[in-house]
């Protein structure tokens, strides 16, 4: 029978649907009640929560409770299967150091003190400081979510084609369709902002419980879009960009001339408030993400852990992101979640942690108020400019299974205004996504319905495609010292979940 649903066992922190204590995962939808695992909360849901977590919903937008107050200190729930944390990352004395160079080169996670580095200046910056110093005319991106505390960032928010007007209602007509097409989560829209009007945005948040629109302000502070130009200075007061220039880069131009780091191409602030969860994903640069202000939890996954996670198909909106939802994940949809190894860590002021590219993280906000700086790197070196940097073979796998979807993809004609891997692809998406369906039956995998005229849209035969893959696979694994069959089984492997 199922336990009783509510604030009281939230409260003491047992699960609601068994009522075991220490139950670490949280209800992302009205937040009352903890589960102390997925199958839980998936009974729970099957049993009633579902329409009790609506009601609870409704009920705070009317009348905030008690919980809308929250303790400056409050404990944020974990929002990741507990049991996938199996490991700790390297924690070294300094940035400027042999053993950092070893590690960024190895293309290893690891967190440092920042100091050697960014000094202090940076530190700061918190909320107040960047209220008196932002000019206060100018709108920057803030990225929104509704109801989840979830952020799950697109290519078309990150482009401003998801962008909504928070000056005027949106009626049901004009609405962005919010889920992905998967159906797995509710994508994230942006809008503009002043930072005062952030800073209102923020307090409508907390005044509804965490149950208003969740707000996260960014902020282009340095970049170059070319590795040629020299830069460019975002749109901040005298007083900030003097605090930017305190930086060292003299150790960065080291690391630079070293090969130790590619060139730097941005540097981006990052501003949010508690609980508010970063869903998983990994970048294609290096990035050092250094902690200004409040706390920060990471949950880091290695590269290799792309079997376990499912990334969604390259040519999807979504393209880097998990299609877990590490809240409650479905063992019928993705079976292999469970054998993930996740690296937790906390960063408090002056923290820098390197992910370094193809390392998967999981973000959550765990003060009132948070600040944070990345700072993103070119793919390349700039001596060797065929070399990727530090990533070593433990992202193999999902850098090849990238080049498989992008050589597919390619062998269909090519769609105007889809030639940058960084902006959605619809078009290519369902192509590739058709020619999948047609493959993964002589693959060994369930079969689904193809879309003949999508499928004679290919430019070679698809049998031919198939032969294609299968010698990427066998090139990119030394050539003669892989049989068929087992490019065959990695093959299988990259569809088998995600398709």
């Amino acid at each position: 029978a199922m336990a009783p649903v509510g604030s009281a066992a939230a409260s003491a922190g047992r699960c609601a649907q068994c009522g075991a204590s220490n139950a670490l995962a949280v209800c992302s939808g009205c937040r009352n009640v903890r589960y102390c695992g997925p199958e839980c909360q998936r009974r729970a849901w099957k049993g009633g929560h579902k329409q009790e977590c609506a009601g609870n919903a409704a009920q705070a937008q009317q009348q905030p409770s008690a919980q809308a107050k929250r303790a400056p200190e409050e404990e944020v729930p974990l929002r990741c299967p507990p049991s996938l944390l199996r490991g700790k990352l390297p924690r070294l004395e300094s940035l400027d150091s042999s053993a950092a160079q070893e590690l960024l080169c190895e293309g290893q996670a690891f967190v440092a003190p920042m100091e050697g580095m960014l000094g202090t200046r940076l530190l700061k910056w918190d909320f107040q400081y960047l209220h008196k110093h932002l000019p206060g005319g100018t709108k920057y991106g803030v990225m929104l979510d509704e109801g989840s505390g979830k952020i799950v960032m697109s290519h078309s928010a990150r482009n401003g084609e998801r962008q909504v007007d928070m000056t005027r209602s949106t009626s049901q007509d004009d609405r962005i369709p919010r889920n992905s097409d998967a159906g797995l989560f509710n994508t994230s829209d942006q809008t503009r902002m002043t930072f005062s009007e952030f800073l209102e945005a923020v307090e409508r948040y907390k005044v509804s419980g965490g149950r208003g629109k969740l707000p996260y302000f960014g902020l282009h502070l340095l970049w170059r879009f070319k590795e040629q130009d020299n830069g460019f200075l975002g749109e901040i007061d005298e007083a900030m960009a003097e605090d930017l220039w305190s930086v060292n880069f003299g150790l960065i131009k080291e690391w630079q001339d070293m090969n130790v780091l590619p060139l730097v191409q941005r540097f981006y602030l990052f501003a949010g408030v508690s609980r508010t969860l970063y869903h998983c994903h990994y970048d294609l640069q290096p990035n050092l993400h250094v902690q200004l202000t409040g706390r920060k939890r990471f949950i880091l996954f290695p590269p290799e852990d792309w079997p376990h996670l499912y990334p969604f198909p390259v040519h999807h909106d979504l393209d880097r992101r998990s299609m877990v939802d590490l809240d409650s994940p479905n063992t019928d949809d993705h079976p292999n979640w469970k054998g993930a190894h996740g690296h937790v860590v906390e960063l408090g002021p002056g923290d820098a942690l390197y992910i370094p590219p193809f390392w998967w993280h999981h973000v959550q906000s765990v003060t009132p108020e948070t600040t944070s700086m990345a700072m993103w790197f070119f793919e390349h070196y700039p001596l060797s400019r065929n070399l990727k940097y530090g990533i070593g073979s433990r992202a193999d796998g999902i850098e090849l299974m990238r080049d498989v979807e992008e050589m597919i993809g390619n062998c269909f004609p090519s769609a105007p205004g889809e030639e940058d891997c960084t902006k959605a692809r619809p078009v290519k998406a369902s192509h590739v996504r058709n020619y999948m369906r047609w493959l993964k039956p002589r693959l060994g995998l369930r079969a689904d319905p193809v879309d003949q005229e999508l499928l004679g849209q290919l430019t070679k035969p698809p049998e031919e495609v198939e032969e294609l893959a299968i010698r990427v696979i066998i090139e990119a694994n030394g050539g003669s010292g892989m049989t068929e069959g087992r490019a065959r089984e990695q093959l299988k492997a990259f569809l088998d979940g995600r398709f």
